[in-house]
């Protein structure tokens, strides 16, 4: 897919509900929308995401994806594109937390929520992420502080929020274009950089 332009939001509720209701609207397929901030960041089992300035908040929207009632298979390999985009953009090497989650030096520093959308007969879904770029400690809720970083704080260095969003871009577009093609391939990689990978999973994908 070629580069595009994204949507870019200085402040929203959630970047998953405004593509959302793009979505419905007619946002053609491979439509990026970006915060700076959210008022209302959300994560897996409707948790709060805490998403002050600094951060990178991004969704893209996929229409008719193959698999796409397969959340949990998406979610991982969604988080190893994540993983290669965070390399390339920062040099940084983050591990994945099962089974939404990228850590760095014991540092929440990542979060993913992948959801569906039915419009019609048609089923469609959305890729969010939320990432601490150059996310201050002191602009997060105070539980967080002690759990939470940013790629900035570890890198000991500013970083540039557009180069992390046009490598998460071009990352997602390589693996969203054929997902079949990459399965395996991202499969064996999020097993090898998880560091807590359920071992019953373990068995059941080896059966």
């Amino acid at each position: 897919m070629e580069e595009r332009k994204p949507v870019i939001l200085e402040e929203t509720d959630s970047t998953n509900r405004w593509l959302k209701e793009a979505a419905v609207k007619g946002a053609p397929d491979g439509t990026v929308v970006i915060a700076r901030r959210q008022t209302s960041g959300r994560g897996r089992f409707d948790r709060s995401f805490s998403s002050p300035e600094g951060g990178l908040y991004y969704s893209q929207l996929k229409r008719n994806f193959p698999g796409g009632d397969d959340l949990v298979k998406i979610t991982q390999l969604v988080a190893v594109a994540v993983r290669r985009a965070i390399i390339e953009s920062t040099g940084a090497e983050p591990q994945i937390k099962w089974i939404n989650d990228l850590y760095l030096q014991g540092k929440k520093i990542c979060g993913i929520l992948c959801e569906s959308v039915s419009i019609g007969p048609e089923n469609h879904i959305i890729v969010g992420i939320g990432i601490n770029v150059n996310t201050r400690p002191e602009d997060l809720p105070g539980e967080l502080q002690d759990k939470a970083g940013s790629l900035a704080q570890i890198c000991g260095r500013g970083l540039d929020t557009d180069a992390v969003a046009a490598a998460l871009t071009r990352q997602l577009d390589k693996l969203l274009a054929d997902p079949k093609a990459l399965e395996n391939e991202y499969s064996k990689e999020y097993r090898k950089y998880c560091y807590n990978f359920p071992e019953d999973m373990i068995i059941k994908q080896e059966e």
